[in-house]
């Protein structure tokens, strides 16, 4: 059995260069690299990876090992694969340095059911792709045997080769060539790379020590502070309560007021579609206080708890507690428990307490969550305050200035003098590269006010908020707010107030429209009208080609899906170009382009 580990540190002894290391994805139980949650396929909807036995003892690695599968097929795109995201840095970060010539080179083990090219990538969370590779197709013509594949890094541009955090394989790349076989299958082992090391890849949940929700009835393993010790017992107390056959037993140590204990789990804990804990304790004192706290490994200022105090004694009560403002987006993988008697006195004697069915689930409120840029193409969820309701309609007024299909529609209630609502995101917003808000709006008075504020859950006290006046009624009106001097912070809300208190119109419903929320870089906002940059676009809707044309040369242009991931990059350098976007699948999609040094945007619908 190899050695299970992620990173072999093999310093370079030679003065300068002492972070060096040889990073080794391997796969094995403990490890990153060996947490299939910590890998991802793409794109057209590929089964998702799997960390699987090494099934083909043969070739380069004939070892009983782990290794990662993954199948697609014709159906998925040329550039399909798999990826950690850059975001959560779960391999850490690190650096290539070409001035070092074992940074020169990736090798990576495939065992793989057909002929075709395997391509690579890494990329960082601020600036996207450092490198891709997909045509050195050196020794692919090997099937159903393991073999080692090597590409020369020596080529690659120097520009953002630093903080990089993720790992691509393109597993068939098929551009321009005959599409793949239905469920090609590939297996992958030991990827090696020389960099620098820049920060550590956060500790690796001990697999299978826990899931919740936690019953008891198998043992598990917890770490005691302070005269914790956690066991897992039969229920003494086995009544109409309780009825499980096992709890957990804490005891107290004399001497102690409280006893603490924390629980690694073996998997992050699902705060984006939950809110609540709830436990079942049993307590030897009215007033007790029990804390429950969750741990974020990767950053230990996310860490969050609450209190509750026991109103029962020597009986099962289930206790509550509210997480609805934890940091969502953040990965939390640590329980920790403190049973606290310090305010009853009791810190000379044992005292034990026990716990049942710890549980994290929805109150009923979590609210769905959408990505950035938000253009209402699919419907999403908001909660309203001061009659805020917020609906995704076919857009009224579907005009040159916004042509969008679909618009966000809210309706301010009679009786309010504004209407407010708020989205929770799926990611955290980046204020680190952006520090503009854009939005169109359509609105029923002159003069109304757009108030937009975004909230960090952790920390509300940073919570950032701007607002704008229109200048148009009855049109639409693309607004920017200047986020230039935001806190720096987790935030994940986005909250919108339409205001005509103003000018008096509580008395009455006023309906506004939105559309196309967007973060943005002011040092490269894009121009949203295209008729300043002389460019047209068709078809529009699109089935397979998508011609764009302009007066002047094109230099070059991206396409970005729905939640602002981009699919495709083009190098054009000339006035016009037909780009083939039947490898998309069906929906809306937002051009990016460059002409005469400016950046523009245009929205398009794949068929």
């Amino acid at each position: 059995m190899k050695k299970i580990t992620l990173l072999v540190a093999l310093l370079i002894t030679s003065i300068g260069f002492s972070q060096q290391q040889e990073y080794h994805l391997d796969f094995e139980e403990g490890t990153p690299s060996g947490e299939a949650a910590n890998w991802f396929t793409f794109d057209n909807e590929p089964a998702a990876a799997e960390i699987v036995d090494n099934p083909d003892l043969d070739g380069v690695n004939a070892t009983a090992s782990k290794v990662m599968k993954v199948v697609v097929g014709p159906g998925n795109a040329f550039y399909a694969g798999v990826n950690n995201k850059w975001e959560d840095s779960k391999f850490g970060t690190w650096k290539l340095d070409k001035s070092v010539a074992s940074n020169l080179t990736l090798s990576i083990d495939v065992n793989k059911n057909y002929v075709g090219t395997v391509g690579i990538k890494m990329g960082n969370n601020s600036a996207g792709t450092a490198f891709q590779i997909t045509d050195q197709n050196v020794g692919n013509t090997v099937v159903d045997e393991w073999q080692t594949l090597t590409w020369d890094l020596s080529a690659i541009e120097d520009g953002l080769l630093s903080d990089l955090s993720q790992v691509v394989v393109f597993v068939d790349w098929t551009q321009g060539a005959a599409d793949r076989a239905e469920g090609s299958t590939i297996f992958i082992d030991n990827i090696k790379f020389n960099a620098e090391k820049l920060t550590e890849a956060p500790a690796t949940p001990i697999a299978g020590t826990a899931i919740l929700p936690l019953d008891f009835e198998s043992a598990t393993t917890w770490t005691d502070f302070d005269g914790g010790v956690v066991t897992t017992e039969t229920n003494p107390y086995n009544n109409a309560d309780n009825t499980s056959a096992n709890v957990g037993k804490m005891v107290k140590n004399a001497g102690q007021p409280w006893g603490g204990s924390s629980l690694i789990l073996s998997s992050a804990m699902d705060f984006a579609n939950n809110d609540t804990f709830t436990m079942k304790v049993y307590a030897p004192k009215v007033g007790a206080k029990v804390l429950l706290k969750v741990e974020n490994s990767a950053d230990a200022n996310t860490n969050f708890e609450k209190e509750v105090t026991m109103t029962t004694a020597n009986a099962w009560e289930t206790i509550t507690f509210d997480y609805s403002t934890i940091a969502s987006a953040n990965t939390y993988d640590k329980v920790v428990l403190i049973f606290d008697l310090g305010t009853v006195g009791d810190g000379s004697a044992n005292f034990t307490f026990y716990m049942d069915d710890i549980t994290l689930s929805s109150s009923g409120v979590v609210v769905p969550t959408v990505a950035l840029p938000l253009d209402f193409e699919t419907a999403t969820t908001w909660r309203e305050f001061g009659g805020g309701v917020v609906s995704t309609e076919t857009n009224p007024f579907n005009n040159a200035d916004n042509s969008s299909a679909n618009v966000g529609k809210m309706v301010k209630n009679a009786g309010e003098t504004y209407g407010g609502s708020v989205i929770t995101l799926s990611s955290a917003m980046d204020f680190v590269n952006n520090d503009t808000f854009s939005m169109k709006v359509y609105a029923p008075k002159a003069n109304t006010k757009v108030l937009l504020k975004v909230e960090n859950s952790a920390n509300p006290a940073t919570n950032f908020e701007k607002e704008v006046t229109m200048s148009t009624v009855n049109a639409w009106e693309t607004i920017t707010f200047d986020y230039s001097t935001i806190p720096a912070g987790t935030y994940d809300s986005v909250v919108l107030i339409f205001d005509l208190g103003t000018m008096g119109d509580g008395s009455a419903n006023y309906t506004f429209y939105m559309d196309d929320i967007t973060l943005t870089n002011s040092a490269t906002a894009s121009v949203s009208d295209n008729d300043l940059l002389n460019i047209s676009m068709y078809p529009n809707p699109t089935l397979d080609i998508l011609n764009i044309s302009a007066k002047t040369t094109i230099k070059n242009a991206a396409i970005y899906n729905i939640i602002g991931k981009k699919v495709m990059s083009l190098d054009i350098n000339k006035s016009n170009e037909s780009i083939d976007v039947s490898n998309l699948d069906a929906g809306v999609y937002l051009i990016k382009y460059s002409v005469n040094n400016s950046v523009g945007t245009a929205k398009f619908i794949k068929e």
